[in-house]
């Protein structure tokens, strides 16, 4: 039973899929399927809100980030971000955020409720991405949907005080600010690279250090106690 976990938590390899031809069509991509699926959505809240939210600008499809989330919109960014860095752990530097996806959304007729279909071949790098941007969607539609849930002027780029509640020293030169935003990590070919990817794209799919953890069933644990489960 762990053998068989362990097969089913690795991701085929893919075909390759196209690429856009700049950050900007990513962006569009990005921001159409969120504006697409979430009814509420208005892009200029979240640039660069919180410590993972558009970070790069609402132009720019890369995802990146330092410190705490700081609320649900904070964390449903910070998701994609670990999304995004899992498209390069599972299959090497050649799949990342600009990668195209096919996609088409379908409405409602009663509810006017809207749905994605992901179309690209199962498991390859579009699909994935497309299932992480779908799965955003649907994290953020629930952000702006909560009454208890209210945006917060001191997360946002307006703000002076968002740097230091996202850990970063705001009078660090750029080159120093820009070495503690986490990159996208990519697959390594290397013997000592430890970090893999649990979970499914389609909901939450998220980096973990295998030297201390294991993943089964889309879950982490401990070595120890997934044998004991299994």
């Amino acid at each position: 039973m762990k053998l068989l976990c362990s097969i089913l938590s690795t991701f085929v390899p893919f075909t390759l899929g196209v690429k856009h031809d700049d950050q900007a069509g990513a962006a569009r991509q990005l921001m159409d399927t969120l504006h697409q699926l979430t009814k509420f959505f208005t892009g200029h809240k979240y640039d660069r809100y919180g410590c993972y939210c558009f970070q790069n600008g609402l132009e720019n499809a890369f995802f990146s980030g330092h410190g705490e989330r700081l609320d649900a919109a904070d964390s449903a960014c910070f998701k994609f971000h670990q999304c995004q860095r899992c498209l390069g752990i599972d299959n090497g530097k050649q799949c990342d955020h600009l990668t195209k996806y096919n996609i088409t959304f379908e409405e409602d007729p009663i509810t006017l409720e809207k749905s994605a279909q992901c179309h690209d071949e199962e498991n390859s790098c579009g699909r994935n991405l497309c299932e992480c941007s779908v799965a955003f969607a649907k994290d953020m539609q629930r952000v702006e949907t909560d009454a208890a849930f209210e945006w917060n002027l001191a997360f946002s780029k307006y703000s002076m005080e968002r740097e230091d509640l996202c850990g970063v020293d705001p009078n660090a030169n750029t080159n120093i600010r820009a070495k503690l935003v986490s990159p996208v990590q990519l697959k390594s070919s290397g013997k000592d690279n430890n970090t893999q990817c649990c979970g499914d794209y389609a909901s939450h799919r998220f980096p973990f250090d295998s030297q201390t953890k294991g993943c089964c069933g889309n879950k982490l644990g401990t070595p120890v106690t997934l044998s004991i489960l299994s």
